[in-house]
C-alpha cells in the first residue's frame, strides 16, 4: 500500500522497507544506492484507510504523535495487515517529529535516531494496547530514545517497564 492509496501527500517520498537483516548474519558493507536510509515507508495506506473509515484524519494524526498514539493504544482489533500497516503509520510519523530517524528491518519494523538499532514498533504498539493509562510516559521514553545524549545516540529502547 502507501502512495498509490493516494497518500503520497502524507508521508512525501514514501518508499520500500530495506530488507530485513538477519541477527546473526549482519555484513558490514557499503550499502547500494537503492539501500540507503529510508525516512518514510511505503505501507501505510489501509491503516491511513481505516483511520479514514472511523472519521479521523490521517494527516493530523501523522503530525501529532501523542494522538496518534492514543488511538493505536485503543486500536485492539487490528488484523494482521492493519497491524503491519499501522507500525509504518506509527514509524512515519515518529520520522516526521525527529529528523535524525530512519528505518531498520531485523526480527521485526524498527525506527531510530541514525540508522541506530530502532525501536520496535509492533511491541510498540502492543505495550500501547496493554498499558494505555501510561501514554505519557511512553511519549517521554521515545523522546529520550530519539533525542538521546547528544542528541543521537540512544540509551535505550523506549518500552515500558511493567
Amino acid at each position: 500500500m502507501g502512495p498509490r492509496d493516494g497518500d503520497a501527500s502524507l508521508f512525501p517520498g514514501a518508499r520500500a522497507l530495506p530488507q530485513p537483516i538477519p541477527r546473526r548474519e549482519a555484513t558490514y558493507r557499503p550499502a547500494p544506492e537503492s539501500e540507503l536510509p529510508v525516512r518514510y515507508a511505503v505501507g501505510y495506506g489501509t491503516y491511513a484507510n481505516r483511520l479514514r473509515t472511523r472519521g479521523m484524519s490521517p494527516e493530523t494524526l501523522a503530525g501529532d504523535l501523542p494522538a496518534l498514539m492514543k488511538v493505536l493504544s485503543e486500536d485492539a482489533d487490528l488484523d494482521t495487515e492493519s497491524l503491519h500497516s499501522a507500525a509504518i503509520f506509527l514509524g512515519n510519523s515518529v520520522a516526521a517529529r525527529y529528523p535524525s530517524a530512519t528505518w531498520s528491518v531485523m526480527d521485526e519494523l524498527r525506527i531510530g535516531p541514525g540508522g541506530v538499532g530502532g525501536a520496535p514498533l509492533l511491541t510498540i504498539i502492543t505495550q500501547l494496547q496493554q498499558n494505555a493509562t501510561r501514554l505519557t510516559d511512553f511519549m517521554e521514553a521515545l523522546e529520550r530514545y530519539m533525542t538521546g545524549p547528544g542528541g543521537t545516540s540512544p540509551s535505550r529502547t523506549p518500552t515500558l517497564d511493567t
